[in-house]
């Protein structure tokens, strides 16, 4: 390993919040979106009997459904974004075999791997879940250059469970 420790910060952007935000609830709107068109076809089959319009209703009132989730979803995400200031506060991270220690202020937060339950790399950040709804947020340009990234990746899948690691081998992660 090049460097047995890392270390990276600044401040999270409202842009970078709202990709985490993306990135953590598109499988739940996916699965929710599916959900509901196949709840809403069988009720329409049931009640007309008629095969095309059942799926051009159940269609259209799932993409109502995700018309909505698009224009509400972003505006909680602001909402949340606009009035925690801590989110706002420049975030510093030294991360090592052992641990992650978030530094804010006069405030340290100190993680050890196996707080974490799960961690993905994005082709801008990386999350590392504390739980399902709290991750350590790492936007790409937190690091100095492409190898601390690299030693980063490397802390990661060295200090974690591999089940529980989502990284990409050469950071092309879509």
């Amino acid at each position: 390993m090049k460097n047995e420790e890392v270390h990276c910060g600044g401040t999270l952007t409202w842009r970078e919040f709202k990709k985490y935000n993306f990135y953590a609830r598109r499988k739940l709107f996916t699965i929710t979106s599916i959900s509901f068109f196949f709840i809403l076809f069988l009720i329409y089959i049931i009640l007309f009997h008629k095969i095309l319009i059942s799926f051009t209703m159940a269609a259209a009132f799932a993409l109502v459904l995700w018309i909505l989730i698009t224009i509400i979803f972003p505006l909680k995400v602001r909402n949340e974004y606009s009035s925690n200031q801590l989110i706002k506060q420049e975030i510093q991270y030294d991360v090592n075999k052992d641990e992650v220690v978030q530094t804010r202020g006069k405030s340290k937060t100190f993680f050890k791997w196996e707080d974490f339950i799960s961690a993905y790399e994005h082709k801008d950040m990386f999350q590392i879940h504390v739980s399902k709804n709290q991750a350590v947020v790492l936007p790409k340009r937190f690091f100095k250059n492409d190898d601390v990234i690299s030693d980063f990746r490397r802390l990661i899948s060295t200090s974690m469970p591999k089940k529980k690691v989502h990284l990409s081998k050469n950071g092309e992660v879509g």
